[in-house]
């Protein structure tokens, strides 16, 4: 079950979301309307561009994928090509004993 953040974004009930003291943490409406994924509160959120949300994922789970398998693969489970970012990366290194 998504919880209130999710579906207040999916719904585009909100333009701005702040966490308290994480001024980084910030999602502007501009993320939304680009084609690209981007991480935020732990989940790797890929937007349609338009201004939805096309999907959301595990971060640590397409970091594994993204070792175990080859870029054209990749770009056709998800859709999107992603090179996971620290400390993704590192711990599915880790994990995946590279």
């Amino acid at each position: 079950m998504p919880n209130n953040f999710e579906t207040a974004l999916r719904q585009q009930a909100i333009k701005h979301y702040v966490i308290p003291k994480r001024r980084d943490k910030l999602l502007t409406v501009k993320q939304l309307y680009k084609h690209e994924p981007f991480l935020f509160m732990g989940k790797l959120i890929m937007p349609d561009g338009k201004g939805n949300i096309k999907s959301t994922h595990d971060p640590m789970k397409v970091a594994v994928d993204f070792f175990t398998h080859d870029n054209d693969t990749l770009f056709h489970m998800y859709g999107f090509n992603w090179v996971p970012e620290e400390p993704y990366y590192t711990r599915a290194r880790k994990l995946l004993g590279y």
